[in-house]
Formats: structure tokens, C-alpha cells, sequence
């Protein structure tokens, strides 16, 4: 992708142009930030990844459930519990490096295909945004998605540029380590394909290497095939797994959205689950720039102009209208942090378009002044929305922590009885996978001593309860009839005593 012809901005941002090491500086910028809102372990799904990194730590190999395919979100991190054992660092340190190495390609892919100051400016914008910050800090899809859909694209362009088939096969595994994240990051695969044969043309090279990224894709499919060939027996357990999400994630009520405009009112909007707040100003001035952009490459023939503004509406595209089923139409189900894959290119138009200001009537000194504040400003307002917004993690992340390391130290051998969805992997994850001593109860009536019994406090969905919350309201007016005696709020729940203990 050659590069364009721009305006002089070489003495843009001129401290780090100096000093030779943008990208150095940047990924401690970055590093940074991602230190400063560290997390630790939030409510979600990170848990249930920490539970697959534990099983394959210990030889379980089985998939029951879509997310138990998604290899490359916690066997790296199962080795780390392997060497190392159970805890906040082994859990997200993993995520942490593949975001770094998000900044790194994300860098080096603005450069190629514009210039350094280009590349500043957007790595800036981009490592700022609050969903990039917040779910990078956890164990969780996203991190591991952007990072092998940037590196497909950085050794797209190293393929173009150079014409090795060792840049077409590096990218064609990461779109296939993709397939080992989230599914429908596979949309980068015709993305890649589109871009390959617009800028190679249709000829017989250009086939050959999109056969070579085609096949190199399927590697770690075939791999993980094989796997649960030998442990389940089925080669296409994996089908299987998808197609069962696909009926269960269809009934879901209450849980995240399918309606087809939900990205684009959460550009734009807070309401329900939209929150524009995540994506900060990319919505309000970031589209704006990609459809100039676009428009500027059409009317120029400037082919850089448009890249990331295809890039953006390919993935934008795709992901809000493609269904999973036909009759009826129904989209994909729908999360704010899916929507990271988009974020590069958006801060890439942002960026462009805040270089190519018309700025002839004012000195140079006035002109780089003017651009820094217009990108300190836009960085200032996503940190402020990115602390705002990590908040309710760190308050959750708190409560829960430390109302599961209280009751652990003073269960001892006791059994624990639970009544809902939620305590349990909290349990379990902060004894280091030590404590297994767990009662799940569906009635008032499987609650028997000597034990505790934990209620999950008001304010989750029903759904996380096994034993409706009118009947655990009774024995919160009078637990000695059921046998229990109250010994406190904990925080994250109520604490019983069961019997005598």
C-alpha cells in the first residue's frame, strides 16, 4: 500500500520525531495507561476462561460449550498456571501482551500505509479509546482478537510490499489463529482477499497466494480437530459446539442485543446496552472522517486515503448485518467489546483527518500547536471516559475479591452451599482452584449441616439464581426455621450458618 502524497507534517509532534523511537515511546505510553486501569479479575466471562485454563492445565481437554473453543484465550494462559499457579498476573498477563502487541502493529500498519506522523497521531487516539483500555485488562475475547486481526493485516502489508510467501502465509495463520479467538473475527479473511486482489489484480500469483493464506488458515482448525477427535471422538465437535450457541444465543432475553443498528447507536448513544461512551469520540468524528476519506480516495485515486475507511465499513458491515439464520432474519448477537476490531481504523481516519486541516493562514509553529491540542484533547476526553466507565469494574472486582478470600478463610473444611450461578467460580478462582467443597442446591431443602450457606445479595438477573428469590426472601425474615443462623453481609452476599459448626 505506497503511501500518499501529503501535506510536509515532519515536525509534527516534534519531541518524539527527535528522538528517533516513536514506537518505544508509545509502547510505554501505552503499558502505561493499561497499568494505571489495571483491573485484576472482573465479573464476567473472564472467569469462566480461568475455569478452561485450569481444566487444561490439568489434562482436560474437553469443549462443552462455545467459549471451551476458543484456544487462543486460555491455553496460553494455562500454561502460565501450570508453571506458575493461580493467581491476577498468570490470569491476565497473557491479555496484557497481546494488546501490547495490538499498539505494535497498529503503529507499524498506520505507517505503512501512510507515514510515521500519521501513525503517531492514530496510535495515540487508539490506545486511548476506553474499550481498548478496559478489555484488554481482562481475560476475555477481545484482547486476543484485535491482536491476530492487526497482525493478519501488518503481514498483509509486509506481503505487498515485498511479495514474499512468507508474509502471505504468516498472515493466513493469523486469520487462522483468529478462528481460535471468536468466530466471526473470520470477517477479516474477505477483507483480506478484497484487498489483496484490488491492489495485485486477478492473476495467477495473486490466486496462488490467496490459496497459500487460505490453507495456512486452516491449520490450527485442523489441529484443534484432531484434538477433540481423540478426546470426544468427533473431528467436527466444533460445528457441532457453534450450532448449539447458535439455538441457545437465539432464546437469550435481556442479553446482549441483535437488533441490526446496535453498533451504530453505540457510536452515537447511551441507552440499554449501547454506551457511546467506550468508543469516545471515534462515533462523532471518526466516521465523519472515514466517509471523507473514503470520498477523497474515490476522487483522487489515492488508494491510502480509503484503506481504513473500507476497512472500517467492511467490518462494520458485516458485523451488523450478517444473520445466523434466515427464517427469520436474525443477526448475530451483539456486545460492545466485539466492536474493538474497529477501533484502528476509525483513530487511523481520525488521525488523517485531523493532519490534512486546512492550516495556510497559520505559521508552522501555530499549525503543530493547533493539531497537538486537537489530539491531546481527544486523548484527554477518552482517558476521563475510560476511568468513568472502569469504575463498576474496579468496585465489583473489590467487593467480590475480597468477601471470597474472607469466607475462604474461615470455611475451613465446611461445605459450602449455593443457590445461584455466580459465587461458586468466584470461590474456586480465588482458593487458587483449591476449594471444591460446593453444594449447589435447587431447594431450600437440600440445604443440610454442618455448613454455610451463601446468598447471592439483589440486583442480578434471575436467571443466575437456581432457587427462586422469593423463597431465599424466607429465609432471610426467619432463618432458624431453616435450620440457619445469620452471621453477616459480606459484601458480595449474605452469610449462614448451617447446623452446627
Amino acid at each position: 500500500m505506497n503511501q500518499m502524497n501529503l501535506p510536509n507534517t515532519s515536525k509534527f509532534l516534534p519531541i518524539i520525531q527527535a528522538k528517533n523511537n516513536a514506537l518505544m515511546i508509545l509502547l510505554f505510553w501505552a503499558l502505561g495507561l493499561k497499568l494505571f486501569h489495571f483491573i485484576g479479575l472482573a465479573e464476567g466471562d473472564d472467569l469462566y476462561y480461568t475455569e478452561l485454563a485450569n481444566r487444561v492445565a490439568n489434562g482436560n481437554f474437553e469443549a462443552h460449550f462455545i467459549f471451551d473453543v476458543r484456544w487462543l484465550v486460555f491455553y496460553p494462559t494455562a500454561l502460565l498456571y501450570k508453571l506458575f499457579g493461580t493467581n491476577d498476573i498468570t490470569s491476565l498477563l497473557m491479555p496484557t501482551l497481546a494488546s501490547m502487541l495490538s499498539i505494535f502493529f497498529a503503529f507499524r500498519i498506520v505507517e505503512n500505509a501512510l507515514d510515521r506522523n500519521h501513525a503517531i497521531v492514530a496510535t495515540l487516539i487508539y490506545s486511548s479509546v476506553p474499550v481498548v483500555l478496559i478489555y484488554a485488562n481482562v481475560l476475555q475475547v477481545a484482547a486476543f482478537l484485535e491482536c491476530c486481526t492487526l497482525a493478519s493485516i501488518f503481514f498483509l502489508q509486509r506481503a505487498l510490499n515485498n511479495d514474499k510467501w512468507q508474509d502471505y502465509a504468516l498472515c493466513g495463520l493469523f486469520i487462522g489463529l483468529v478462528t481460535m479467538t471468536r468466530i466471526t473475527g473470520l470477517f477479516i479473511a474477505p477483507i483480506v482477499a478484497i484487498f489483496l486482489m484490488a491492489m495485485r489484480g486477478f492473476k495467477l500469483r495473486t490466486i496462488l497466494m490467496l490459496s497459500l493464506i487460505a490453507a495456512i488458515s486452516l491449520i490450527p482448525l485442523v489441529i484443534q480437530g484432531l484434538v477433540f477427535w481423540q478426546v470426544q471422538g468427533d473431528f467436527l465437535h466444533r460445528l457441532a459446539q457453534s450450532q448449539s450457541v447458535i439455538k441457545f444465543q437465539a432464546n437469550l432475553d435481556g442479553v446482549d442485543p441483535k437488533d441490526l443498528f446496535f453498533y451504530m447507536r453505540t457510536l452515537f448513544l447511551k441507552e440499554g446496552f449501547a454506551n457511546w461512551t467506550y468508543f469516545g469520540l471515534l462515533g462523532y468524528f471518526g466516521i465523519p472522517a472515514a466517509l471523507v476519506a473514503f470520498w477523497y480516495s474515490l476522487a483522487s485515486r489515492q488508494k491510502a486515503a480509503g484503506f481504513f475507511a473500507l476497512w472500517f465499513l467492511a467490518y462494520f458491515c458485516l458485523m451488523s448485518f450478517t444473520p445466523t439464520s434466515i427464517e427469520p432474519y436474525t443477526t448475530l448477537i451483539r456486545n460492545i467489546r466485539y466492536a474493538i476490531v474497529f477501533v484502528l481504523p476509525l483513530s487511523a481516519c481520525l488521525a488523517w483527518a485531523i493532519l490534512q486541516l486546512p492550516t495556510d493562514k497559520l505559521s508552522n509553529k501555530m499549525s503543530i500547536m493547533a493539531k497537538s491540542f486537537i489530539v491531546i484533547s481527544i486523548v484527554m476526553t477518552h482517558l476521563v471516559l475510560t476511568s468513568n466507565n472502569i469504575e463498576p469494574f474496579h468496585k465489583r472486582q473489590h467487593i467480590q475479591k475480597s468477601a471470597s478470600t474472607r469466607i475462604l478463610s474461615e470455611i475451613g473444611n465446611h461445605k459450602v452451599y449455593l443457590a445461584d450461578k455466580n459465587i461458586d467460580r468466584r470461590l474456586r478462582y480465588y482458593s487458587g482452584y483449591q476449594f471444591n467443597n460446593i453444594r449447589r442446591v435447587k431447594s431450600i431443602s437440600q440445604i443440610r449441616g454442618p455448613g454455610y450457606f451463601l446468598m447471592l445479595k439483589n440486583g442480578y438477573n434471575k436467571q443466575r439464581y437456581r432457587i427462586p428469590k422469593q423463597e431465599q426472601a424466607k429465609i432471610r425474615r426467619n432463618p432458624s426455621r431453616y435450620g440457619m443462623k445469620y452471621l453477616g453481609d459480606y459484601g458480595y452476599f449474605w452469610v449462614y450458618a448451617v447446623g452446627d459448626i
